[in-house]
C-alpha cells in the first residue's frame, strides 16, 4: 500500500512538474532553486525509505 501511495505521489509530482520548474527556469531566484533541490532530496529519501 505504501508503494502505491508513493507511485501516486510521483505521478502527481510529474503532472505538476512544469508548473514548478518553468517559473524557476525563466526567472531563477536562488532561494526557489535551493528549495526545489531540498524538496527533490526529501522525495528521493522518501522513495528509498519506502523501498526498504
Amino acid at each position: 500500500m505504501k508503494g502505491k501511495v508513493m507511485i501516486d505521489f510521483f505521478a502527481f509530482l510529474v503532472s505538476n512538474f512544469p508548473a514548478i520548474t518553468f517559473p524557476t527556469i525563466l526567472d531563477p531566484p536562488n532561494r526557489i532553486n535551493i528549495k526545489l533541490m531540498e524538496f527533490a532530496d526529501i522525495f528521493v529519501t522518501a522513495l528509498r525509505y519506502s523501498a526498504k
